[in-house]
């Protein structure tokens, strides 16, 4: 079930992942004049979210720790990597 379906169906028996999402939106509404849920399909098919995922994945089981980035410097910093990724 994908996460908006989630939303739109949760309830006190929801995962807990769930109720967090709802609670990170709850929390962005407070502050944001708006704020849109897309749909996203899988990673299948898609050579930069396949990347993404498999890094994503990686990070989870890595020993070594990173200093945090933000937002910002995170988005300036894409469109070099992907060039990089083609690259290879």
């Amino acid at each position: 079930m994908s996460n908006l379906m989630a939303l739109k169906n949760l309830n006190f028996h929801s995962s807990r992942s769930s109720l967090f999402l709802s609670r990170v939106i709850s929390e962005a509404l407070r502050t944001c004049v708006s704020l849109e849920l897309i749909y996203i399909p899988a990673h299948v098919g898609v050579p930069e979210n396949e990347w993404a995922d498999s890094v994503a994945k990686q990070a989870l089981t890595s020993p070594q720790i990173c200093d945090w980035i933000s937002p910002d410097d995170a988005v300036s910093a894409c469109p070099e990597i992907i060039r990089q990724k083609q690259d290879e």
